[in-house]
């Protein structure tokens, strides 16, 4: 289960900064698919099952 926001102990997603530079790029991308937050990438994507993208915050990112 992932953990949004910047609270102790909430989730970080590690992407590669060739595919996200910052979190502008990743909230460009995102998307809400009933339930979920979906993080596109050309033809792939991230789905956070149970997540609303509302409630991810730049915190919740790492770019290296």
């Amino acid at each position: 289960d992932f953990a949004a926001g910047a609270a102790t102990g909430h989730d970080v997603i590690d992407l590669d900064h060739t595919l996200f530079a910052d979190f502008g790029a990743v909230a460009a991308a995102l998307s809400q698919a009933a339930d979920n937050a979906v993080i596109t990438a050309g033809a792939d994507a991230i789905t956070l099952v149970g997540v609303n993208s509302a409630n991810l915050v730049a915190a919740d990112f790492a770019f290296h």
